[in-house]
């Protein structure tokens, strides 16, 4: 028979050998000859872990359990394995009798910390954190992990606090430095955080929790090639860093290298199977951001259902734990270039909706049923608002800016909530209109009681598919009767959303096929549009390199929008304007999109004998001031017949431009023929794609034409704008809707 002392000490060789399979072989040997002994299970844990086998490893730890109930380490490793396997209720279970009777157990207080921040609970965390440096003050652990939770509640000055005070105990301690980088870096001191990823870097060149924030960094910054660098030298580091290959995988996707991106996704599924965000990404990186023709659009949509409809079933077949663990991914990635495919994403979208408010129905379960409608409480209906880019940006600019305005304080009480870190002006000016104004609030958790503490009759999203927390508590059930505008204007597909408010003008006919929501057609736009009112930049055809004379087109959409299906419009109206110029702005985070547009172009130019350099002019992105004079200085709006301009139509209309639009079968091909309709000009609405060519012919070639219809235009801009009517139908849907 073998003595415990010899096998723990062959075994702790064969581990620092890099061997933990043989480690646990050796401990399984011994546990044949003495299976009562409650250490060898303990131990055998800790190889197991090591080689991957979590589920063997966390059976042992019961074994060793049921030996000697109570063992504070053998309850310690149990609950950290809980906690790694994303099972954080049982983990608090496990744990919170330890540190009951062992309250200056820091380790202890640190896993069950964890768990409970894992549950939202974060003032039950926050408190077991506290109650733990009472005993241990000058433990860096838990100090650095108060700060770190700190800072996810919205406490920045708390975590500064925090990370302040262990720096000034131990200037050396990277972890704190580390945390005390990303703070700024979420402050925007980009400078002075990544001097502090490089002294970090410094002490310990094995950093590479360094890299990954440098990473980060770049990644925010626009510079997704360098952040890819910076990824791949933290791997360098450590090849099984999950979080690396994931960020790596998201930076590629940036860069439009959509095949080496799921290849990353792979490799940190491969480190951690039950890694939520790296199924999810792996799933819609088969969405590319731009096509280089239309059988590349069939292809990548038939991958992503087949990818989705794998991702549903691995969620059907998973077990509730691993569910409710998943729900923490939602909204982190989401299916945003599917809608740029021209298509109905009507059955795509339910699957994906189905299978991310199941998620968050295992996740919170206690807000996945709608709350009673308030009874006789008399007062203004109290409307929530949702999203995570109120104030100016184009997901709110149409609709919740425009209903904010122009509300009735005698009929509607409006709350905010705002879940971005983005204001300005216009953010302000979102918080005077409201009776409450909530930012900054943490997780899921809180936001959903705040939400259902206001107690809301009816809770409105603005952008849902652009913004995390909005995506998760969309597919939460927070508001007797929850709505969706149109920020990102597609079905969210979500089983808990009940209204889609859209506008009489744009919608085609049948148009509730496209939606699961109940489609809601508001009076007119749907909206009452306050125009922007950008600082006036002086700029001129020649500070752009355009000629005088020329006719310009302005085609200011994103890249992306562009489908290979309408590339021909452009070559068949260069063909009979030979001095035309299309202006289109790049696409600077990703050089692969640029490229593949541009070629597109050269090649349909080409079929018809035409120089596409000659015709198409690109800017650099701008910011929306410099954006407004550039659209004054070109002389037609040629809309994108794939993706109609909204807000950027609604901007044309100030300098009077010119829109020529061809409505297609989809609310979103159909923004600008609503806006014209609403306007009373319809004449530059084309019929059909031959129609569409002949008029931007004529304008382009009739300069008195142009400048006719110019003034017309300006004289009827006020029409589509300060529109009350659909913002008082607005008020009266939804109350009826809470009645």
């Amino acid at each position: 028979m073998s003595e415990p002392a010899a096998t723990d000490e062959a075994a702790r060789s064969r581990m620092a050998e890099g061997c933990p399979s043989e480690a646990a072989g050796i401990y399984r040997r011994a546990i044949a000859e003495r299976p009562d002994d409650f250490t060898l299970y303990n131990n055998m844990a800790a190889a197991l872990r090591r080689t991957g086998d979590r589920s063997g490893a966390l059976a042992a730890l019961e074994r060793a359990g049921r030996l000697l109930p109570g063992h504070a380490t053998v309850a310690l490793n149990r609950a950290a394995l809980l906690a790694d396997l994303r099972r954080p209720a049982e983990a608090r279970d496990v744990i919170a009798p330890v540190v009951a009777s062992r309250p200056g157990d820091a380790d202890a207080a640190l896993v069950l910390a964890g768990a409970l921040a894992d549950l939202d609970d974060f003032p039950s965390a926050i408190a077991t954190y506290r109650r733990a440096l009472d005993h241990s003050p000058d433990h860096p652990g838990l100090r650095l992990n108060l700060g770190n939770l700190l800072k996810r509640t919205g406490d920045r000055a708390g975590a500064a606090d925090c990370y302040g005070a262990i720096l000034r105990r131990s200037p050396g301690h990277t972890g704190t430095i580390l945390a005390a980088a990303a703070l700024l870096q979420e402050d925007g001191a980009t400078e002075d955080a990544a001097g502090l990823c490089r002294a970090a870097l410094a002490l310990d060149p094995d950093q590479a929790e360094a890299h990954l924030l440098l990473g980060n960094g770049e990644l925010a910054a626009g510079r997704a090639a360098a952040a890819a660098s910076r990824y791949r030298s933290a791997l360098s580091i450590d090849p099984a860093h999950g979080g690396a290959h994931l960020t790596l995988g998201a930076a590629l996707q940036q860069l439009a290298r959509h095949g080496e991106a799921r290849t990353c996704f792979g490799r940190a599924l491969a480190v951690d199977r039950l890694d939520a965000s790296a199924r999810f990404r792996r799933c819609f990186a088969e969405l590319p951001i731009i096509y280089s023709d239309m059988g590349e659009v069939d292809r990548a949509r038939e991958a992503y259902a087949r990818r989705l409809e794998e991702l549903a079933d691995h969620y059907a077949a998973a077990p509730e734990v691993e569910r409710a663990a998943a729900a923490a991914a939602v909204g982190d990635s989401q299916p945003f270039y599917l809608a740029y495919q021209g298509r109905c994403d009507l059955g795509l979208q339910t699957l994906y909706g189905d299978l991310v408010s199941g998620l968050m129905a295992s996740g919170y379960p206690e807000y996945s049923r709608p709350p009673a409608a308030r009874r006789g409480n008399g007062g203004p209906l109290r409307v929530g608002f949702v999203a995570g880019h109120i104030g100016r940006h184009s997901a709110v600019n149409v609709s919740l800016r425009g209903w904010a305005d122009a509300f009735d304080p005698a009929r509607v009480a409006l709350f905010c909530y705002h879940t971005g870190p983005a204001s300005d002006d216009e953010t302000t000016r979102f918080e005077s209109l409201s009776r409450a104004f909530r930012r900054g609030l943490g997780g899921v958790r809180s936001w959903a009681e705040a939400i259902r503490g206001d107690d809301l009759d009816a809770l409105v999203f603005g952008d849902v598919g652009m913004d995390p927390m909005a995506a998760r508590l969309a597919a939460l059930r927070l508001a007797p009767v929850q709505a969706m505008s149109t920020g990102h204007p597609v079905t969210t597909g979500l089983p808990t959303m009940d209204l889609y408010l859209s506008s009489a003008l744009m919608e085609p006919p049948g148009a509730q096929a496209h939606y699961r929501e109940t489609l809601i057609p508001l009076p007119n736009l749907g909206y009452a549009y306050r125009p922007l009112d950008p600082p006036a930049v002086p700029l001129s055809r020649a500070d752009l390199g355009l000629p005088e004379d020329a006719p310009i087109f302005w085609c200011c959409q994103s890249l992306f929008k562009y489908l290979p299906c309408d590339d021909d419009l452009f070559v068949r109206i260069a063909a009979r304007l030979p001095d035309a110029f299309f202006l289109f702005i790049d696409y600077m985070p990703a050089p692969r999109v640029a490229l593949t547009f541009r070629r597109r172009l050269a090649t349909a130019f080409a079929r018809a004998g035409l120089d596409a350099d000659r015709h198409c002019r690109f800017l650099p992105q701008m910011d929306h001031a410099r954006f407004h004079a550039v659209a004054g200085l070109t002389d037609i709006f040629l809309d994108n017949p794939s993706w109609s301009g909204h807000n950027t139509t609604l901007e044309a209309l100030t300098h009077g431009l010119p829109i020529v639009t061809l409505p297609g079968g989809l609310m979103r091909q159909r923004h600008s023929a609503g806006i014209l309709e609403m306007t009373g000009i319809r004449e530059t609405i084309a019929p059909c794609r031959d129609g569409y060519v002949e008029i931007a012919v004529r304008l382009g070639s009739d300069r008195r034409r142009r400048a006719e219809l110019r003034q017309a235009l300006r004289r009827a801009a006020p029409k589509a704008f300060h529109d009350s009517s659909a913002v008082r139908a607005l008020e009266s849907v939804l109350e009826r809707g809470s009645a």
